[in-house]
């Protein structure tokens, strides 16, 4: 059976299944759920015809009673009235209650005019209202034949990616809704799934050059290589500062006996005002040119120097630990900003 269209331009292609919507049955080859032929809509079937429209006449003596109170009206005009207060009394009720039946009567015809478009206007509420529930029918089937067609769409680009052999990442992480359209050919998804698949063993390649797995497995997880570059820099820099917090390490022996030589003995003479040709004082002895046993504590002095001692970290701490370990005393001056220090 050809396909059929509809006011709509909607191509109705024949098929063997069956939508259920609402608790309605129906089908997408243009029978129903016995088998009938339906009836194409069209939009003479659906328009409104009018078969007799007459207008309605009401004959009445309102504009008579509107001429006897404008009369009324002149009589009581002004702002001083001297005729008889009773008799306007009586005038005024007579007028209060013509008003009202006035107002009544014109309710009551309105409601009797109205009546037979009161009845046209239910009608045809009634059927917009079944013509929604109907469009709403029409529409969920078309929904589910739709979606019907992107599953199937879908499948065949997904047996088209697994078929290339591609094991570091998923179609999800590619794909594109509009693949789904109609107007997007299984050719060019396929021109762009090539594409793409290239591309990412290009950046691949990249990254292993720069040797950082951390940074190319966020990119599997990203397929994003700008990201991917900057974890490779972060990586770097944090090893570097690791390797340059390992190189501050415990004095060794060298800079031991660095800090225990000529360096602090020709400091502590530029302190005391003497160069090493002059006489020492009284309290130190001339330095002996070989070994010479360690003279008794009790027979030195303890003697006090200001120093100002320069040198690296690591001097310095052993300088203090050998002190320490010399029975050598020393404490911290501190210094105003005014000394020049």
């Amino acid at each position: 059976m050809a396909p059929k269209k509809n006011p709509a331009g909607l191509k109705l292609v024949p098929q063997k299944t069956e939508s259920v919507v609402d608790g309605t049955k129906i089908h997408l080859d243009g029978t129903d759920v016995t088998g009938e032929t339906r009836e194409d809509l069209g939009e003479q079937s659906l328009a409104l015809v009018v078969k007799k429209f007459t207008l309605g006449q009401l004959v009445t003596n309102a504009l008579d009673i509107k001429a006897i109170v404008q009369k009324k009206l002149e009589l009581y005009q002004g702002k001083d009235y001297k005729g008889d207060i009773a008799e306007a009394k009586k005038d005024r009720a007579t007028l209060n209650k013509a008003e009202a039946q006035l107002n009544q009567d014109r309710l009551d015809y309105e409601k009797k005019w109205l009546e037979p478009f009161d009845a046209f206007k239910v009608i045809v509420n009634e059927t917009r209202n079944e013509i929604k529930d109907v469009v709403s029918v029409i529409d969920s089937a078309i929904k589910a034949k739709e979606q019907a067609e992107k599953d199937d769409k879908k499948k065949l680009i997904q047996d088209f990616f697994d078929k290339q052999g591609i094991t570091l990442f998923t179609l999800d992480s590619i794909f594109k809704n509009e693949w789904l359209n109609k107007t997007a050919s299984m050719k060019s998804i396929e021109a762009e799934i090539t594409a793409r698949k290239d591309k990412i063993n290009s950046e691949l390649a990249i990254l292993d050059r720069l040797n950082e797995p951390e940074a190319k497995a966020h990119y599997l997880d990203t397929l994003d290589l700008s990201s991917a570059l900057s974890m490779a820099d972060r990586l770097k820099a944090n090893r570097q500062k690791l390797e340059a917090a390992k190189a501050y390490v415990e004095p060794t022996e060298e800079d031991t006996a660095e800090s225990q030589g000529g360096e602090f003995d020709g400091q502590l003479g530029e302190e005391e005002g003497f160069d090493a040709g002059e006489d020492e004082p009284e309290e130190t002895h001339e330095p002996a040119t070989g070994p010479q046993p360690a003279p008794e504590p009790a027979a030195l002095p303890i003697l006090s120097y200001n120093l100002t001692i320069g040198g690296t970290k690591p001097k310095l701490f052993a300088l203090m630990e050998y002190m320490k370990a010399n029975g050598i005393t020393y404490k911290r001056i501190e210094v105003s900003e005014g000394d020049g220090y």
